[in-house]
């Protein structure tokens, strides 16, 4: 399974495990390794009130792949990961791509 990251103009990706590495952004190679300090956890949706509607966990992403933004360009759903022991979610533009 092979995870890419687009976070804006930013490119990572992440291991079977979720643990997430940065890529150099003009040659698309590995620049950081995966690390257990930062994991792909999931996503996450909202409604309008700001509440979490929907989850979907990690082994589960590919169910949204071209799904990331509505067609007016909102993101409908927002990463979840765990960075040095705190949950974030993920607000700016931004998809996973999840291949064979």
């Amino acid at each position: 399974m092979k995870i890419e990251i687009l976070d804006g103009n930013e490119w990572m990706w992440a291991n079977e495990m979720g643990w997430i590495g940065r890529k150099d952004q003009n040659t698309l190679s590995v620049t950081v390794n995966p690390s257990s300090y930062w994991r792909l956890l999931g996503a996450v949706r909202y409604n309008n009130f700001g509440n979490i509607v929907d989850r979907v966990g990690f082994n589960e992403l590919k169910s949204l792949n071209g799904d990331w933004q509505f067609n007016n360009g909102k993101q409908k759903w927002h990463v979840m990961d765990y960075d040095h022991g705190t949950k974030r979610m993920w607000s700016r533009n931004h998809k996973v791509i999840v291949s064979d």
